[in-house]
Protein backbone atom coordinates (compact mmCIF):
# COMPACT_ATOMS: atom_id res chain seq x y z
CA UNK A 1 0.00 0.00 0.00
CA UNK A 2 3.35 2.49 0.54
CA UNK A 3 4.42 1.68 -2.63
CA UNK A 4 1.11 2.73 -4.33
CA UNK A 5 0.84 5.81 -2.25
CA UNK A 6 4.46 6.67 -3.60
CA UNK A 7 3.58 6.16 -7.00
CA UNK A 8 0.68 8.52 -7.16
CA UNK A 9 2.26 11.39 -5.41
CA UNK A 10 5.76 11.13 -7.12
CA UNK A 11 8.72 12.54 -5.59
CA UNK A 12 9.79 16.28 -5.67
CA UNK A 13 12.91 17.83 -6.11
CA UNK A 14 13.89 18.09 -2.74
CA UNK A 15 11.83 18.08 1.04
CA UNK A 16 11.14 15.60 4.10
CA UNK A 17 8.91 13.27 5.26
CA UNK A 18 5.87 14.64 7.18
CA UNK A 19 3.79 12.58 9.21
CA UNK A 20 0.36 13.55 10.27
CA UNK A 21 -2.02 10.99 12.17
CA UNK A 22 -5.61 11.58 11.00
CA UNK A 23 -6.71 11.68 14.81
CA UNK A 24 -3.99 14.68 15.36
CA UNK A 25 -5.59 16.39 12.18
CA UNK A 26 -8.71 16.27 13.56
CA UNK A 27 -8.14 17.81 16.95
CA UNK A 28 -6.25 20.37 15.88
CA UNK A 29 -9.13 22.87 14.97
CA UNK A 30 -11.31 21.51 17.58
CA UNK A 31 -8.70 21.90 20.92
CA UNK A 32 -6.37 23.96 21.83
CA UNK A 33 -5.32 21.74 24.48
CA UNK A 34 -4.86 18.77 22.14
CA UNK A 35 -3.10 21.71 19.53
CA UNK A 36 -0.67 21.95 22.15
CA UNK A 37 1.05 17.64 22.26
CA UNK A 38 -0.08 15.26 19.79
CA UNK A 39 1.23 11.61 20.83
CA UNK A 40 0.69 9.08 17.93
CA UNK A 41 -0.01 5.31 19.07
CA UNK A 42 1.26 1.99 17.64
CA UNK A 43 -2.42 1.36 16.44
CA UNK A 44 -2.91 4.67 14.61
CA UNK A 45 -2.57 4.17 11.07
CA UNK A 46 0.01 6.37 9.60
CA UNK A 47 0.03 8.33 6.07
CA UNK A 48 3.73 8.82 4.67
CA UNK A 49 4.64 10.98 2.20
CA UNK A 50 8.03 11.70 0.58
CA UNK A 51 8.48 14.80 -0.40
CA UNK A 52 11.78 14.09 -1.97
CA UNK A 53 14.22 12.18 0.59
CA UNK A 54 16.19 9.05 -0.06
CA UNK A 55 15.76 7.87 3.30
CA UNK A 56 14.52 4.14 3.35
CA UNK A 57 10.99 3.23 4.41
CA UNK A 58 11.19 1.81 7.89
CA UNK A 59 10.57 -2.04 7.76
CA UNK A 60 7.75 -2.84 8.29
CA UNK A 61 8.18 -4.78 11.34
CA UNK A 62 9.61 -1.72 12.72
CA UNK A 63 7.15 0.39 14.35
CA UNK A 64 7.71 4.60 14.69
CA UNK A 65 9.21 5.80 17.94
CA UNK A 66 6.76 8.03 19.51
CA UNK A 67 7.40 11.73 19.37
CA UNK A 68 5.59 15.10 20.77
CA UNK A 69 4.28 18.41 18.47
CA UNK A 70 4.52 21.50 19.80
CA UNK A 71 2.35 24.66 19.19
CA UNK A 72 6.01 26.12 17.67
CA UNK A 73 6.58 23.28 15.55
CA UNK A 74 2.84 23.11 14.06
CA UNK A 75 3.32 26.93 13.71
CA UNK A 76 5.39 26.51 10.48
CA UNK A 77 3.51 27.64 7.44
CA UNK A 78 4.92 25.23 5.38
CA UNK A 79 2.55 22.66 6.15
CA UNK A 80 -0.71 24.25 6.19
CA UNK A 81 -1.98 22.58 8.88
CA UNK A 82 -0.29 24.13 11.74
CA UNK A 83 -2.34 24.18 15.48
CA UNK A 84 -1.57 28.67 14.65
CA UNK A 85 -3.64 28.36 11.38
CA UNK A 86 -6.59 28.24 13.88
CA UNK A 87 -7.96 32.11 14.42
CA UNK A 88 -6.09 34.11 17.08
CA UNK A 89 -6.86 37.54 18.37
CA UNK A 90 -4.74 39.52 20.12
CA UNK A 91 -4.98 42.94 21.49
CA UNK A 92 -2.65 45.81 22.09
CA UNK A 93 -3.23 49.01 24.10
CA UNK A 94 -1.19 52.00 24.22
CA UNK A 95 -1.73 55.87 25.93
CA UNK A 96 0.10 58.79 25.70
CA UNK A 97 -0.58 62.42 27.19
CA UNK A 98 0.74 65.55 28.59
CA UNK A 99 -1.00 67.89 31.52
CA UNK A 100 -4.60 66.42 31.79
CA UNK A 101 -5.57 65.42 28.41
CA UNK A 102 -4.64 61.64 26.82
CA UNK A 103 -5.27 59.61 23.66
CA UNK A 104 -5.16 55.54 24.07
CA UNK A 105 -4.99 53.49 20.66
CA UNK A 106 -6.71 50.01 20.76
CA UNK A 107 -5.01 47.72 17.83
CA UNK A 108 -6.93 44.20 17.61
CA UNK A 109 -4.60 41.91 15.32
CA UNK A 110 -5.82 38.54 13.44
CA UNK A 111 -2.35 36.84 13.92
CA UNK A 112 -3.74 33.56 11.61
CA UNK A 113 -4.11 32.46 7.74
CA UNK A 114 -7.76 31.70 8.91
CA UNK A 115 -10.51 34.45 9.45
CA UNK A 116 -12.18 35.38 12.56
CA UNK A 117 -15.73 36.47 13.10
CA UNK A 118 -17.55 38.02 16.01
CA UNK A 119 -14.78 40.20 17.10
CA UNK A 120 -15.48 43.03 19.27
CA UNK A 121 -14.19 45.34 21.82
CA UNK A 122 -15.45 46.01 25.31
CA UNK A 123 -13.95 47.71 28.39
CA UNK A 124 -14.09 51.05 30.53
CA UNK A 125 -11.84 54.12 31.55
CA UNK A 126 -12.74 56.12 34.83
CA UNK A 127 -11.80 59.34 36.21
CA UNK A 128 -12.29 60.61 32.55
CA UNK A 129 -14.42 62.58 29.76
CA UNK A 130 -14.35 60.19 26.41
CA UNK A 131 -14.52 60.72 23.14
CA UNK A 132 -13.18 59.11 19.99
CA UNK A 133 -14.05 55.70 18.74
CA UNK A 134 -16.02 53.14 21.09
CA UNK A 135 -16.92 55.49 23.67
CA UNK A 136 -20.10 55.03 25.69
CA UNK A 137 -19.76 57.33 28.35
CA UNK A 138 -17.14 55.73 30.61
CA UNK A 139 -17.72 52.66 28.87
CA UNK A 140 -15.53 51.16 25.62
CA UNK A 141 -17.21 48.98 23.09
CA UNK A 142 -16.89 48.37 19.52
CA UNK A 143 -18.48 45.64 17.29
CA UNK A 144 -15.73 44.68 14.51
CA UNK A 145 -17.14 41.63 13.02
CA UNK A 146 -15.09 40.07 10.89
CA UNK A 147 -11.38 40.11 10.36
CA UNK A 148 -9.54 38.32 7.68
CA UNK A 149 -5.93 36.73 8.13
CA UNK A 150 -3.49 38.82 9.15
CA UNK A 151 -6.06 41.98 9.22
CA UNK A 152 -5.98 44.83 12.17
CA UNK A 153 -8.10 47.42 13.29
CA UNK A 154 -6.94 50.14 15.09
CA UNK A 155 -9.13 52.51 17.47
CA UNK A 156 -8.89 55.66 19.11
CA UNK A 157 -10.28 56.97 22.34
CA UNK A 158 -9.12 60.71 23.88
CA UNK A 159 -9.31 61.75 27.32
CA UNK A 160 -9.88 64.57 29.92
CA UNK A 161 -9.28 63.94 33.52
CA UNK A 162 -12.50 65.34 35.01
CA UNK A 163 -10.57 66.48 38.39
CA UNK A 164 -6.96 66.88 37.23
CA UNK A 165 -4.46 67.23 40.11
CA UNK A 166 -0.54 66.90 40.64
CA UNK A 167 -0.41 62.74 40.68
CA UNK A 168 -3.56 61.62 39.86
CA UNK A 169 -4.22 58.04 37.95
CA UNK A 170 -6.61 57.78 35.61
CA UNK A 171 -7.29 53.31 34.45
CA UNK A 172 -9.34 51.32 32.82
CA UNK A 173 -9.51 48.04 30.86
CA UNK A 174 -10.10 47.07 27.44
CA UNK A 175 -10.56 43.52 25.85
CA UNK A 176 -11.04 41.94 22.83
CA UNK A 177 -12.98 38.52 21.59
CA UNK A 178 -13.32 36.56 18.91
CA UNK A 179 -14.41 33.04 17.14
CA UNK A 180 -12.13 31.05 17.51
CA UNK A 181 -9.58 32.44 19.52
CA UNK A 182 -6.73 29.66 19.86
CA UNK A 183 -4.55 32.31 22.50
CA UNK A 184 -7.35 34.29 24.94
CA UNK A 185 -4.17 35.26 27.18
CA UNK A 186 -3.02 37.59 24.72
CA UNK A 187 -7.26 39.80 24.68
CA UNK A 188 -6.83 42.22 27.55
CA UNK A 189 -4.56 45.28 27.78
CA UNK A 190 -5.28 48.04 30.59
CA UNK A 191 -5.42 52.01 30.54
CA UNK A 192 -2.98 54.36 32.53
CA UNK A 193 -2.68 57.65 32.50
CA UNK A 194 -0.86 59.87 35.53
CA UNK A 195 -1.01 63.61 35.38
CA UNK A 196 2.49 65.10 35.31
CA UNK A 197 3.53 66.12 39.22
CA UNK A 198 4.14 69.30 37.98
CA UNK A 199 0.76 69.74 36.78
CA UNK A 200 -0.85 73.49 36.79
CA UNK A 201 1.13 76.81 38.63
CA UNK A 202 -1.35 78.35 41.53
CA UNK A 203 -2.42 81.91 42.84
CA UNK A 204 -2.33 82.15 46.34
CA UNK A 205 -2.51 85.74 48.17
CA UNK A 206 -4.04 87.94 51.55
CA UNK A 207 -6.93 89.45 51.87
CA UNK A 208 -6.43 92.08 55.12
CA UNK A 209 -7.44 95.73 56.47
CA UNK A 210 -4.98 98.19 54.97
CA UNK A 211 -5.18 100.43 58.14
CA UNK A 212 -2.50 103.03 56.08
CA UNK A 213 -4.03 102.33 52.87
CA UNK A 214 -0.63 101.75 51.18
CA UNK A 215 -1.48 98.57 49.30
CA UNK A 216 0.72 96.47 50.77
CA UNK A 217 0.50 93.79 54.30
CA UNK A 218 2.31 95.49 56.79
CA UNK A 219 2.88 94.49 60.34
CA UNK A 220 0.09 94.93 62.64
CA UNK A 221 -2.88 94.66 59.88
CA UNK A 222 -4.84 91.86 60.45
CA UNK A 223 -6.31 89.63 57.95
CA UNK A 224 -10.54 89.45 57.45
CA UNK A 225 -12.15 86.37 56.71
CA UNK A 226 -13.95 86.64 53.16
CA UNK A 227 -14.09 84.67 49.75
CA UNK A 228 -11.95 85.25 46.60
CA UNK A 229 -13.34 83.40 43.48
CA UNK A 230 -10.87 82.61 40.49
CA UNK A 231 -12.71 82.70 37.00
CA UNK A 232 -11.27 81.38 33.78
CA UNK A 233 -9.34 77.69 33.65
CA UNK A 234 -11.79 75.29 35.13
CA UNK A 235 -13.94 77.63 36.91
CA UNK A 236 -14.92 79.19 38.63
CA UNK A 237 -14.00 78.55 41.50
CA UNK A 238 -14.69 80.05 45.06
CA UNK A 239 -12.64 79.68 48.11
CA UNK A 240 -12.71 81.22 51.88
CA UNK A 241 -9.80 82.43 53.20
CA UNK A 242 -8.39 81.53 56.48
CA UNK A 243 -8.35 83.70 59.93
CA UNK A 244 -5.16 84.60 58.39
CA UNK A 245 -6.49 86.14 55.53
CA UNK A 246 -5.19 83.99 53.27
CA UNK A 247 -6.52 81.81 50.23
CA UNK A 248 -5.07 79.61 47.79
CA UNK A 249 -6.11 77.87 44.47
CA UNK A 250 -3.67 75.22 42.74
CA UNK A 251 -3.48 73.94 39.05
CA UNK A 252 -4.30 77.56 37.18
CA UNK A 253 -3.12 77.50 34.03
CA UNK A 254 -3.72 80.26 31.59
CA UNK A 255 -5.80 83.32 31.99
CA UNK A 256 -7.94 83.90 34.94
CA UNK A 257 -9.31 86.66 36.91
CA UNK A 258 -9.40 86.74 40.83
CA UNK A 259 -12.25 88.74 42.51
CA UNK A 260 -12.62 89.55 46.44
CA UNK A 261 -15.85 90.04 47.93
CA UNK A 262 -16.07 92.94 50.13
CA UNK A 263 -17.37 91.36 53.35
CA UNK A 264 -19.13 94.56 54.77
CA UNK A 265 -17.32 97.04 57.12
CA UNK A 266 -15.34 98.47 54.52
CA UNK A 267 -15.86 101.08 51.80
CA UNK A 268 -12.91 99.50 48.99
CA UNK A 269 -10.00 97.94 47.99
CA UNK A 270 -6.94 100.16 48.41
CA UNK A 271 -5.05 100.43 45.01
CA UNK A 272 -1.20 98.86 45.47
CA UNK A 273 2.20 97.86 43.99
CA UNK A 274 0.73 95.66 41.19
CA UNK A 275 0.20 92.75 42.98
CA UNK A 276 -2.99 93.72 44.52
CA UNK A 277 -6.47 93.76 43.21
CA UNK A 278 -7.96 96.88 41.24
CA UNK A 279 -10.07 99.37 43.50
CA UNK A 280 -13.63 97.21 42.25
CA UNK A 281 -11.75 94.38 44.03
CA UNK A 282 -10.77 92.26 40.92
CA UNK A 283 -7.33 91.06 39.12
CA UNK A 284 -6.78 90.02 36.00
CA UNK A 285 -3.64 87.47 35.15
CA UNK A 286 -2.29 86.09 32.22
CA UNK A 287 -0.27 83.40 31.11
CA UNK A 288 0.02 81.15 34.54
CA UNK A 289 2.29 78.17 33.52
CA UNK A 290 3.50 75.13 35.22
CA UNK A 291 4.83 75.86 38.75
CA UNK A 292 4.21 79.62 38.05
CA UNK A 293 2.50 81.03 41.40
CA UNK A 294 1.79 84.38 41.32
CA UNK A 295 0.68 86.61 44.61
CA UNK A 296 -2.78 88.37 44.74
CA UNK A 297 -3.81 90.29 47.64
CA UNK A 298 -6.50 92.35 48.58
CA UNK A 299 -6.49 95.56 51.07
CA UNK A 300 -10.05 96.29 52.54
CA UNK A 301 -9.98 100.11 53.50
CA UNK A 302 -12.61 102.36 55.59
CA UNK A 303 -13.48 105.93 55.41
CA UNK A 304 -13.72 107.92 52.07
CA UNK A 305 -12.06 106.90 48.96
CA UNK A 306 -9.24 104.68 48.36
CA UNK A 307 -5.67 104.32 47.58
CA UNK A 308 -2.50 105.60 49.57
CA UNK A 309 -2.70 108.85 51.87
CA UNK A 310 -2.58 111.47 49.06
CA UNK A 311 0.55 113.34 48.61
CA UNK A 312 1.44 117.34 48.51
CA UNK A 313 -0.76 119.54 46.45
CA UNK A 314 0.60 119.87 42.57
CA UNK A 315 1.84 123.61 41.41
CA UNK A 316 -1.23 125.29 40.15
CA UNK A 317 -1.62 125.15 36.27
CA UNK A 318 -0.49 128.54 34.13
CA UNK A 319 -3.31 130.63 33.42
CA UNK A 320 -5.44 130.23 30.45
CA UNK A 321 -5.40 132.78 27.32
CA UNK A 322 -8.49 135.22 28.14
CA UNK A 323 -11.23 134.22 25.79
CA UNK A 324 -12.18 136.49 22.50
CA UNK A 325 -14.72 139.32 23.17
CA UNK A 326 -17.94 138.62 22.58
CA UNK A 327 -20.49 139.84 19.04
CA UNK A 328 -21.81 143.13 20.19
CA UNK A 329 -26.05 142.33 20.32
CA UNK A 330 -28.28 143.62 17.78
CA UNK A 331 -30.22 146.81 18.74
CA UNK A 332 -33.19 146.79 20.80
CA UNK A 333 -36.99 147.84 19.11
CA UNK A 334 -37.34 151.52 19.74
CA UNK A 335 -40.14 152.30 22.19
CA UNK A 336 -43.60 153.56 21.35
CA UNK A 337 -44.68 156.99 20.83
CA UNK A 338 -45.95 158.38 24.54
CA UNK A 339 -49.27 159.40 25.02
CA UNK A 340 -49.91 163.56 23.93
CA UNK A 341 -50.52 166.04 26.70
CA UNK A 342 -53.67 167.29 28.04
CA UNK A 343 -54.09 170.37 26.50
CA UNK A 344 -53.93 173.86 29.67
CA UNK A 345 -57.82 175.19 30.22
CA UNK A 346 -57.82 178.97 29.15
CA UNK A 347 -57.20 181.98 31.49
CA UNK A 348 -60.39 184.43 32.08
CA UNK A 349 -58.97 188.23 30.33
CA UNK A 350 -57.84 190.69 33.36
CA UNK A 351 -59.96 193.18 34.11
CA UNK A 352 -57.43 196.13 33.06
CA UNK A 353 -56.46 193.81 29.89
CA UNK A 354 -56.69 195.95 26.62
CA UNK A 355 -56.19 195.10 23.00
CA UNK A 356 -53.28 196.87 21.87
CA UNK A 357 -53.96 199.72 19.27
CA UNK A 358 -53.67 198.44 15.65
CA UNK A 359 -50.68 200.46 14.12
CA UNK A 360 -51.10 198.74 10.52
CA UNK A 361 -47.34 197.51 11.02
CA UNK A 362 -46.97 193.94 10.81
CA UNK A 363 -44.74 192.22 13.02
CA UNK A 364 -42.42 191.21 10.37
CA UNK A 365 -41.32 195.06 10.02
CA UNK A 366 -41.64 195.92 13.40
CA UNK A 367 -38.86 193.61 13.62
CA UNK A 368 -36.91 194.70 10.90
CA UNK A 369 -36.85 198.71 11.77
CA UNK A 370 -35.64 197.77 15.28
CA UNK A 371 -32.62 195.99 14.02
CA UNK A 372 -31.64 199.03 11.71
CA UNK A 373 -31.93 200.91 14.84
CA UNK A 374 -29.80 198.98 16.83
CA UNK A 375 -27.05 198.25 14.22
CA UNK A 376 -26.84 202.21 13.25
CA UNK A 377 -26.34 203.08 17.13
CA UNK A 378 -23.78 200.75 17.11
CA UNK A 379 -21.87 202.46 14.22
CA UNK A 380 -22.03 205.04 15.44
CA UNK A 381 -20.83 204.42 19.43
CA UNK A 382 -17.62 203.17 17.54
CA UNK A 383 -16.95 206.09 15.45
CA UNK A 384 -16.71 207.95 17.95
CA UNK A 385 -14.72 205.67 19.96
CA UNK A 386 -12.38 205.84 17.09
CA UNK A 387 -12.20 209.80 17.14
CA UNK A 388 -10.90 209.89 20.58
CA UNK A 389 -8.82 207.43 20.39
CA UNK A 390 -6.99 209.43 17.54
CA UNK A 391 -7.09 212.63 19.32
CA UNK A 392 -4.99 210.98 22.48
CA UNK A 393 -2.73 209.73 20.43
CA UNK A 394 -2.12 213.43 19.15
CA UNK A 395 -1.82 215.09 21.89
Amino acid sequence: MRSDIRKRLGRTAAGIATIVTAAALSTAFSSPAAAEEVTPSPETPLIAVDLGGNEPEPAPSEAPAPSTTTKEAQASPSTGLGALDVADISLNVSTSGGRDTFTTTITVTNNSLLPATGVNITGSINGASLSGDCVSGSNVYCEIGSMGAGESVTKVINGTVLTPTAGETVSGSISASGVPDLDPSNNDGSVNFTVPSNYGGGVTGTVFDDENRNGRKDGGEAGVATTVTLIGNDGPRTVSTGSDGTYSFGNVLGNVTVTVANPGGFTGFSRGDGSQVNGDGAASLSGIGDQDFRVIGAGLITGGGGGEDPGTPGTPGTPGTPGTPGTPGTPGTPGAPGLPGVPGENAAPGVDDKPLPTTGVSVQGAIGAGAAVLVGGIALTMAARRRRDEGDATA
